[in-house]
């Protein structure tokens, strides 16, 4: 290997070994935190705008009765198959 290369590939391995080390104190001190969070928001409210509402919407709860019931009476057991989803959606 040429001179100049070895001092290449060593020059860019110690750069970039600090500039992770450097980045990895930053993170985990939550100095990207703030920025995450602004950036979040902002891609929130502009991508939000192109989109409608649904009225599609539908809320199952399940409880312990439920898991109980459908035991008894559809033998299913917890978890229950993607199937039996289908059929409360259409309940």
């Amino acid at each position: 290997m040429k001179k100049s290369t070895k001092h290449f590939l060593i020059y860019s391995l110690l750069v970039s070994f600090f500039s992770f080390v450097f980045l990895s104190i930053l993170s985990f001190a939550g100095i990207f935190t703030s920025l995450e969070n602004k950036l979040y928001d902002w891609r929130m409210k502009s991508f939000s705008k192109k989109f409608a509402v649904s009225d599609d919407f539908c809320y199952i709860g399940i409880d312990q009765d439920s898991i109980n019931s459908a035991n008894r009476e559809k033998k299913w057991g917890w978890p229950w198959p993607r199937s039996s989803y289908a059929e409360i959606v259409d309940f």
